[in-house]
């Protein structure tokens, strides 16, 4: 229950003393303060009670610092951080754990070059209990929720609290024995009640701790999957928002996966779509074979529009894949892509630049066709990469490089400098498993995870690769933003597997 309530009910035990004039008028008031101070002594001596406290920032309770975000840890509150994520809100919510950064290298997180590989959603915390940094940093439609041990001695009214009905039986004993006593002046009474209330509250540390041993199971879900979705009414243009002034989003967001759909079974498909549906993407750059076994018009039915249907053909974007141009080369498809078909007059390569609802664009997605001619696409593709000032994400289904088992070392065809053409990164699918490379200090992300058959990897991996995964589905969600460029990769129990951050100065800060 929330303070206030937990207040009202003890109050209900205290019939006489709530209508007493100078003990429960005016704020604060004596008995008010009785019972924060029961609770305080309540969570210090029944340890059940100092735990999963929540402290929810938003973008106003933080200040940006560099690439991080900087708060401050509750005060007064004896606070021991456990837990920490960097969530997403809107109608649905994504939640990101937050991993332990060393406070003495917090400046490697506000300049935007933390030393990690991997996972790249931070907090250092001060060891002395005062401040905490956050990267990436904070920024609208986005919370970061701190989860912490410890006492708590300031209450607002709203504050959610561990306090059950048995808290507030025991609050009510330890109110009426300090009224007794300080008002009353009756000391038996007070000894009384006092006696009542150690009774209580021992009972209450007996109780409580039969419960903390039944929760300590291996499986039991993480506080990952706990979302605050506390977006405020009015932050999207609609009915009821009068003259609210919109905040621009300085993010372009979409979804990227390849190798979907398999009318043998399509469980893990719609896994993953369901997946895509919940992270709220601006659009999906599929990787490449989107129709398993072939693409005729029967089989788009069936494993492509009844999973993705709500994005074609506006914002769902093709790499064309082996599988996707068996069947007349891909002309079924095309022509389902009609938003697609306007870029390149309906080539198999092309490039556009997405937008978000405020008219917004970050990132530029160069797709090139793996069957088509290398050298006459790299021709095409250099000048427009030298031209793009935004983050330039080249797209294939056939990846330069890979340890999938069935295609490593990768398709050596394409393997163009891409770093000095002015890239920044390689998405592909291909390879039925997610793989991230590092190739001559330049990024290469397959994610051939969108529900057709998982696959293994060579026994040696091939030169680069710096993390594999393959134990479930899952998808890629792109964040863009000026100064960066986030990967994150989702399986579909909701758990993140890996994230890269790539980090830079941008040249347009699109204000």
């Amino acid at each position: 229950m929330i303070w206030l309530d937990f207040k009202n009910a003890v109050k209900v035990d205290l019939p006489a003393d709530n209508e007493r004039i100078g003990i429960a008028t005016g704020t604060p008031n004596y008995l008010d303060q009785q019972i924060l101070y029961a609770a305080i002594e309540i969570q210090k001596i029944v340890p059940f009670y100092q735990a999963g406290h929540e402290t929810v920032y938003g973008p106003d309770d933080l200040v940006i610092e560099g690439f991080a975000s900087v708060g401050n840890l509750p005060v007064g509150q004896q606070c021991r951080p456990i837990d920490a994520y960097y969530k997403k809100t809107g109608r649905q919510c994504v939640s990101q754990p937050l991993r332990t950064y060393p406070w003495g290298n917090r400046y490697d997180l506000i300049c935007g070059n933390p030393r990690i590989i991997g996972s790249q959603f931070l907090i250092a915390i001060d060891p002395w209990g005062g401040q905490f940094t956050v990267f990436p940093s904070v920024a609208l439609r986005r919370q970061v929720s701190l989860t912490w041990n410890g006492v708590k001695t300031l209450f607002n009214d709203i504050d959610d609290t561990p306090f059950d009905m048995d808290v507030v039986e025991a609050v009510g004993l330890f109110a009426k024995a300090k009224i007794a006593r300080a008002v009353d002046h009756d000391l038996n009474e007070y000894a009384s009640y006092m006696t009542e209330y150690g009774r209580k509250r021992s009972v209450l540390f007996a109780d409580t701790r039969d419960r903390t041993r039944m929760s300590q199971t291996a499986d039991s879900p993480s506080s990952s999957n706990k979302c605050a979705n506390s977006v405020a009414p009015c932050q999207d243009a609609g009915a009821g928002c009068g003259t609210t002034n919109i905040e621009h989003e300085d993010t372009v967001e979409f979804i990227a996966f390849g190798d979907s759909g398999d009318l043998t079974d399509m469980t893990n498909t719609n896994a993953v779509a369901n997946l895509v549906k919940s992270l709220e993407p601006g659009f999906i750059m599929h990787l490449g074979d989107c129709t398993y076994p072939v693409g005729d018009p029967v089989t788009i039915q069936d494993i492509l529009i009844k999973p993705y249907g709500l994005f074609i053909p506006n914002t769902f974007f093709l790499a064309f894949g082996n599988h996707d141009i068996i069947t007349d080369g891909g002309a079924a498809l095309a022509a389902l892509l009609t938003a697609q078909a306007t870029f390149n007059a309906g080539a198999h390569y092309y490039d556009f630049i997405p937008q978000n609802k405020f008219g917004q664009g970050f990132a530029h997605i160069f797709v090139l066709d793996s069957y088509g001619d290398p050298a006459a696409q790299w021709a095409w593709l250099q000048p427009r990469l030298a031209a793009s000032d935004l983050w330039n994400i080249v797209v294939m289904h056939e990846p330069p490089y890979t340890s999938d088992i069935n295609h490593a070392p990768g398709n050596v065809n394409f393997r163009f400098d891409y770093k000095d053409a002015g890239a920044h990164i390689v998405l592909s699918g291909h390879g039925h498993n997610y793989e991230r490379l590092l190739v001559n200090g330049f990024p290469y992300l397959v994610a051939g995870t969108g529900g057709n058959s998982l696959r293994g990897f060579t026994p040696v991996p091939t030169t680069g690769s710096q993390f594999r995964y393959n134990t479930f589905f899952g998808c890629l969600y792109v964040t863009a933003r000026p100064h960066q460029l986030q990967l994150t990769f989702y399986d579909t129990k909701g758990d993140v597997i890996d994230s890269l951050a790539l980090q830079r100065q941008a040249v347009n800060p699109f204000p």
